[in-house]
């Protein structure tokens, strides 16, 4: 049976990830889906939020999900009602691959996030930062590693950058690391918001919200700017004159702050998941600073191994 039409506003969206979020504290859960409701192991068409536990039962009534929730807006406006359908797994969550917004620890322990997962060919590659993974003060560079939240699990080298020097101005904040190890990656994916990445841009005026997943959440901000003066900035103990970037406005309740550097910056246009951007640093914890991301990106993607 087909589902029916999934809702892709941005509304509806961040409303059910918010009911998700407060189902998946409950107790015996793992995780909270979206996706077609089941009876009796077969689909009824029906689109639902599908809870995931360890095992059904033995769970007190004030603990259980509720049939139905309600989806509001951040605005506490009605959107509609949604099904709940509760999953048993057979056992406790795994890690399964790295993705867009993953975290990373770069050379000398610089903590940053992989802006985009993706392969070509037989290989597997992460788009990040340049500073994340090099000490700007003399150049170096080493292996990368995941930040799984327990350990680090190793990915390899750097293989592609944009250079950037003391003394000399940076034009992009990009770098390719090879994964090597056995890390798997989920090509053009992006955690905590499981959703894909559906095409990639660059940057340029516009009135529709961007956000990016850091730090394992969804940071939302707007109306970017182009820099047209430039800026300094102190890197790995160095001042680094940065250039042709754009600023962005964080929304209320959410902050530019350390840690967030290499995440691929989005918008949502007609329901397409848009990476246009890639978050390099900030001017201040109300503004986020990002460059262009897809013809920087293209010209590395070109020159890879596949």
């Amino acid at each position: 049976m087909a589902v029916e039409a999934w809702p892709r506003g941005f509304r509806f969206r961040q409303a059910a990830r918010r009911a998700a979020m407060a189902l998946s504290k409950l107790p015996n859960v793992s995780h909270v889906t979206l996706g077609e409701k089941e009876t009796g192991g077969r689909g009824t068409g029906r689109l639902a939020l599908k809870v995931h536990v360890a095992r059904k039962g033995d769970i007190d009534a004030a603990g259980r999900a509720p049939a139905v929730v309600s989806l509001r807006s951040r605005q506490r406006i009605a959107l509609g009602l949604l099904e709940t359908d509760v999953i048993e797994t057979s056992g406790a969550p795994a890690v399964s691959g790295i993705a867009s917004g993953g975290r990373l620890i770069g050379f000398g322990g610089d903590r940053g996030v992989a802006g985009l997962a993706f392969t070509k060919g037989r290989f597997r590659y992460l788009a990040t930062n340049a500073h994340v993974v090099f000490n700007l003060a003399n150049g170096q560079t080493g292996p990368v590693q995941w930040d799984t939240g327990s350990r680090p699990a190793p990915l390899g080298p750097v293989v592609r950058w944009i250079p950037i020097r003391p003394g000399q101005a940076a034009d992009g904040d990009l770098a390719i690391v090879r994964v090597d190890g056995p890390t798997p990656v989920r090509p053009y994916w992006l955690e905590v918001i499981e959703q894909p990445i559906d095409r990639i841009d660059d940057m340029g005026p516009s009135e529709l919200d961007h956000w990016f997943v850091a730090k394992g959440a969804q940071h939302l901000c707007g109306a970017p700017e182009p820099v047209l003066s430039g800026a300094w900035v102190d890197v790995d103990g160095v001042r680094i004159f940065y250039r042709g970037f754009w600023q962005l406005r964080m929304r209320p309740g959410f902050r530019a702050e350390a840690g967030q550097s290499g995440a691929l910056l989005c918008r949502t246009a007609q329901g397409l998941n848009v990476g246009c951007g890639l978050v390099f640093g900030r001017g201040s914890d109300e503004l986020v600073w990002a460059y262009p991301f897809a013809t920087a990106f293209e010209e590395m993607f070109a020159a890879l191994a596949a």
